[in-house]
């Protein structure tokens, strides 16, 4: 599941980088990793 999680991600990255848009890949990578942590993890217990 990690790794799903990680291959989506790094295929955002790469359409992102390739639209010039650095800055917000980060940002919107970033965003979707603290949701995805507070989906998977409300009470910051894994």
């Amino acid at each position: 599941m990690f790794k799903a999680l990680l291959f989506t991600i790094l295929c955002l990255v790469y359409i992102y980088t390739h639209l010039n848009t650095n800055i917000l890949t980060i940002g919107y990578v970033v965003s979707y990793l603290l949701r995805s942590k507070r989906l998977n993890c409300p009470m910051g217990q894994e």
